[in-house]
């Protein structure tokens, strides 16, 4: 569903805004809409668009509203019936979320999950890495994460990936180096994680797990 008035802004990248959207959710969900976007805005090129093809330079989201369900037998509200045809997807070279609310609801009649994300930025340019930045906090403690992935051979992009993913969370500094068979499988990979800060109180709040309060404290772990 498609609310306000939908806005042009002509150029060689044209941009289109859409004042409000909202996605319709299943009769057995508790609420009637899975997503409500209080306003997205979508630039593409117009040259390729002229020749038939959608190719999407920036796509931004402002004020989401998304609540993912599912029932104890397994029904969910997010996985969508496909049409048979397997049509391939625009490429996006810049995608973008602001104040954005992810919220999760198990099948046991658990507590509402709840994730606020301040800015979620993803850039994929033809050559280049993919890059994944976000914003958030965890708990009430601040959440900056970076992720960088990149093919090891370009000719094989569903082949072996290089990644680093470093941030802070509150006083900890965090890096991570892997490497993964596939980008789409994070399950079977090599990892290495330096965490780093002056104590562990933070850690123990964004984990819910509690620490020994006796420092210095050093941790190990072989996954």
């Amino acid at each position: 569903v498609l609310q306000g008035p939908l806005g042009l802004e002509p150029s060689l990248t044209p941009r289109f805004v859409v004042n409000g959207l909202k996605i319709t959710n299943p009769d057995w969900a508790s609420r009637p809409f899975l997503a409500t976007v209080d306003k997205f805005d979508i630039r593409v090129s117009l040259l390729p668009l002229l020749r038939g093809d959608l190719e999407v330079v920036s796509l931004e989201f402002h004020g989401v509203d998304l609540l993912l369900e599912k029932t104890a037998d397994g029904v969910n509200n997010f996985t969508f019936a496909g049409t048979g045809d397997n049509a391939a997807l625009p490429a996006i070279k810049h995608l973008s979320l602001h104040d954005a609310m992810i919220a999760y609801a198990g099948p046991n009649d658990g507590p509402v999950k709840r994730l606020h994300l301040a800015r979620v930025t993803a850039r994929k340019v033809p050559g280049q890495p993919v890059e994944l930045e976000v914003h958030t906090a965890v708990n009430a403690i601040p959440v900056t994460l970076a992720l960088r992935g990149e093919a090891q051979d370009n000719d094989q992009p569903d082949g072996p990936w290089q990644l680093t993913l470093s941030g802070t969370i509150g006083d900890l500094s965090l890096q991570v180096d892997g490497r993964i068979a596939q980008p789409t499988d994070w399950r079977h990979g090599e990892y290495r994680l330096d965490l780093k800060g002056r104590h562990l109180d933070d850690l123990e709040t964004v984990s819910g797990y509690p620490l020994p309060e006796a420092e210095p404290v050093a941790l190990g772990a072989n996954i």
